[in-house]
Order: C-alpha cells, then sequence, then structure tokens
C-alpha cells in the first residue's frame, strides 16, 4: 500500500518489507509485469504458470511445491499490497500487478507462520507516479476452436452398433424395463429380436442399419456450438499526480463466451489508489477494489458434452421434428405411466434446453487504508486498515416440464387403489446456495533499517490483528414455480 522508489524486479516482498534479492534466504521467484507481457489469460496466476519453478495451476488449484495436503485447504496464502488477501485470485485484474513474489519454503514464508503452509504470493499493484494524467489501453480477443472432429478418429456409429451387437453376443441379462441395457436403443433392437417381437435377422440388421448411418455431430454443432470459444477482455488505466497527491485508476472488462450458445459470463471491476503526501514525515493511501462476475443461461441439455458421445442419437427427425432420445425407461414404459395419471417422461433434448436455468454471481469489494509516519530517517511507523467483503450466490433451477423433475416426481410417486399420491410436490425445483465473507486486518509496524559502514541493520516489529467470518447457506425449495 506504501510506495517505494526501487525498482520491484531488484527485491523480494514479503508483504511486510522489501528485501533485496541478495539479502533474501530461503527460496523464491519473482515475477514482474514484463515476464508475462503478451499473454492473454484472464487471471494472473494462469498467466505466471511456467515462469515459476514449483508453481501449478491445474482447474484453477493453485499449489506450490506439490500438495501439502490431502483434505484440509490446498490454497497458498495471497497477499496483495502487503496485506493477506481473502477474495478470490480471479478478482485482481492482471493488468493492475506490477510484481509477483512466490515464497516456496519454510524460511521464505516464516513469518506468515502457520498460513504460510501451502506457500505465499505476494502480489504488488500499480501506483500512481508524479506527472501528467496518463491514459493507456489494453485488449485482447482469443479464439479456442471446436477440437477436430476428425483429428481425434473416434468410433463412428456403424463401428459403435457393430461393437454392442457383438458384447450382446457375448454375454447380457435378461430383458429388464428399468436396466440401462435394456432402455438403449441399440439393445433393445436385439431384445425385441431375442424376443420374436422382430421376426428376422434380416429385419434386426436393417433396423440397426438406421442407426449405423447416422452421426449427430453436425446437428449438434450447428444447433448448439459456437464454433470457438471467445474470450475478450479490456483494460483502459488513468494515472497521473503531483507532489502532494498521485492516483492510478484502472477499469477492467472481461467476457467468456463458450462452446455453448446458450453461455456467457461477464466480469467487471475497477481498481482505485490515492497516495497523499501531506507532510515529508507523513503518506496516506486510500484504496478501493471492485470486482462483480455474472453468469446466467439456460442449461437444461449441453451440446459440448454430447457431441463425441453416441453419434447415432440424432437431435431432429427427417422431417425436422425434436427427435426423441430413450434414457432411464422405454418409450412403451412411459406410455404406460401416462395412461396411469403420471408425468410424460419422454426426452427430447432440444425442448430441453430452456428447462433449466443456471446463476452464479460473485462480488468482491475491498477498502483500504494505510499511514506512514517518517518518525526518523532510518524509523518509519506504519498502520494498515483493510476491510473484506465477498458474496458468491449459485442457483439451478429445473421446470416442472424438465426431464429431470418430471423422473424425479414420477420415481416418488406411489398409486395405490387408483389413488396417486405425490410424495415430491408437482413443480420445479431451486437449489440455492449463499456463501458471504467479511474480513478485516489492522496492523502497526515500525520499521528500522539503518547501515553502519559495511553493516547493515533491520528490525521489523508490529502487531496485528485479523478477523474473518464465513457464511453459507444451502436451500433446496420443492414445488418451486
Amino acid at each position: 500500500m506504501l510506495s517505494d522508489s526501487q525498482e520491484l524486479d531488484e527485491v523480494v516482498v514479503t508483504g511486510y518489507q522489501k528485501i533485496s534479492k541478495e539479502r533474501a534466504t530461503g527460496s523464491f521467484s519473482v515475477v514482474t509485469a514484463k515476464d508475462y507481457k503478451g499473454k492473454m489469460e484472464t487471471d494472473i496466476m494462469s498467466r505466471i504458470e511456467g515462469l515459476v519453478t514449483g508453481l501449478v495451476n491445474y482447474n484453477k488449484q493453485v499449489s506450490i511445491r506439490g500438495v501439502s495436503t490431502v483434505y484440509g485447504n490446498r490454497d497458498p496464502l495471497y497477499v496483495v499490497d502487503g496485506v493477506p488477501y481473502e477474495g478470490k485470485i480471479e478478482a485482481i485484474n492482471p493488468a493492475d500487478v506490477e510484481n509477483i513474489s512466490v515464497l516456496k519454503d519454510a524460511t521464505a514464508a516464516s513469518i506468515y507462520g502457520a498460513r504460510s503452509a501451502n506457500g505465499v504470493i505476494v502480489i504488488t499493484t500499480r501506483s500512481g507516479e508524479k506527472g501528467k494524467t496518463r491514459v493507456s489501453y489494453n485488449g485482447s480477443v482469443k479464439f479456442t476452436p471446436l477440437p477436430s472432429h476428425s483429428y481425434m478418429n473416434l468410433t463412428s456409429s456403424g463401428e459403435l452398433v457393430d461393437l454392442m451387437q457383438e458384447l450382446f453376443g457375448y454375454y447380457h441379462n435378461p430383458y429388464q424395463p428399468t436396466d440401462a441395457r435394456s432402455t438403449n436403443e441399440i439393445y433393445l433392437l436385439m431384445y425385441k429380436r431375442e424376443a420374436g417381437e422382430i421376426a428376422t435377422d434380416a429385419e434386426l440388421q436393417s433396423q440397426l442399419d438406421v442407426y449405423r448411418n447416422r452421426d449427430s455431430y453436425s446437428q449438434i454443432k450447428d444447433e448448439l456450438l459456437r464454433k470457438a470459444e471467445i474470450t475478450h477482455q479490456h483494460n483502459i488505466s488513468f494515472s497521473g499526480g503531483s507532489d502532494i497527491y498521485k492516483y492510478a485508476l484502472s477499469a477492467n472488462y472481461q467476457e467468456k463466451l463458450p462452446y455453448e450458445k446458450e453461455q456467457s459470463n461477464q466480469r467487471i471491476g475497477f481498481n482505485l489508489k490515492n497516495q497523499f503526501d501531506f507532510f515529508k514525515w507523513l503518506q496516506v493511501n486510500v484504496g478501493i477494489i471492485n470486482s462483480n462476475y455474472k453468469a446466467d443461461y439456460d442449461n437444461g441439455f449441453q451440446g459440448f458434452s454430447n457431441l463425441y458421445s453416441k453419434p447415432y442419437r440424432m437431435l431432429r427427425n427427417e422431417d425436422g421434428t425434436p427427435a426423441i432420445w430413450t434414457m432411464n425407461r422405454t418409450q412403451e414404459s412411459i406410455d404406460g405411466l401416462v395412461a396411469k395419471g403420471l408425468l410424460d417422461e419422454t426426452y427430447r433434448p432440444l425442448d430441453e434446453i430452456d428447462k433449466a436455468h443456471y446463476n452464479n454471481e460473485k462480488k468482491y469489494q475491498n477498502l483500504n487504508v494505510s499511514a506512514k509516519f517518517k518518525i526518523m530517517p532510518e524509523l518509519n511507523l506504519s498502520i494498515y486498515y483493510q476491510n473484506e467483503n465477498t458474496s458468491i450466490y449459485n442457483s439451478q433451477y429445473y421446470d416442472v416440464n424438465s426431464y429431470t423433475m418430471k423422473s424425479t416426481i414420477n420415481d416418488a410417486t406411489v398409486i395405490k387403489d387408483g389413488t396417486i399420491t405425490n410424495h415430491i410436490p408437482v413443480g420445479g425445483r431451486l437449489s440455492e446456495t449463499w456463501n458471504k465473507n467479511k474480513s478485516y486486518t489492522f496492523r502497526v509496524q515500525a520499521d528500522f533499517n539503518k547501515e553502519f559502514g559495511r553493516h547493515d541493520v533491520q528490525v521489523l516489529v508490529g502487531a496485528e490483528r485479523r478477523q474473518v467470518k464465513t457464511q453459507s447457506s444451502y436451500y433446496t425449495k420443492w414445488g418451486y414455480d
């Protein structure tokens, strides 16, 4: 939070102090903005992966020098502008980062105690500089095409049908209307042949040839998917100041358009840093970080997850009407349930898309204030205060007409003496998760630094108080409309 004219690529920033590389002990790595210039990842950890030995970022799980626990918290401790950071690291705009010091071992991170068990990542963001207002913009657009279908050399519909027929010939259980193999379109034809409902092998092969000649790849790709995943981000910043006041303001917008046409997510945020040099002996810093993320889309049917599986299942019939897929019950079983007054579980993927909806919102706010008093040329007294608020909301809704709800309601329905009893209310289902995190950090710190000829004496004394409150709740609402 407090400015220092020393070049950040020449020092190791521990959060409590800055130490020249030759005086730092333990294992550490220092990365500056110049090192990852040109990378287009939207989060800072993905940008520095490959630049820091021992750091791995897999599925947004960051580890330093391996995994330290099986069931416990595996995240490293993040320190932003000198204060431990409780928010999601994705809320930090990579364009605002000036220096990253990765403290890897116990010696380098010992000042943080037990919290440093998974390593410490210290991030320093850009500050304002004296001079006229400077405006800068940088943006990028990244396209990730769909994986090549021909290059993947996947099993064709014909090969898959032949394999299933061969496996059926080796061994199969007796026909059961609720068995997964009995309700598969291909196996169902073989069971019918075995039961005599299909008269001859030639007739069976004729019906199997219909599936052998199908390929749903083009239908799914054209109707449900984009040709490429698109990620674009835009950053604009303003900085400048005078001898008394310096400022740095940046705003960031990110949008990701995944392969699914229905899906998109956005993040917008800003970072404001103010530095007031009221007197030669007093410097005050005030900063605000804000980040808002939102994903809101229908997800009743996922095209990408079905793009490379069971290619004989088409989305549309030859006449253009939505095709029926056999799921957990045969159509004969479904018709029987409908005749008894239960819900129709007929599954048409295209009709399912808007029958479910997903929403995810993440909000992060950070207010930080610090003051630095120069008591003597060798002695500084610093006071820090930081307040953080994180709110995360997730919801998944299934409409009463969705396959998920109809099958769930039917499974929990009892028919006795002609009376239908629904043990689950007939309606939709809404699942909601709330996570809230509130924290504050207050620190008083004194630094003494004096050189005596060839000797250098550094003393750091301080006290810190932190409080973190976490609240979470989960609700499932049945019969929701």
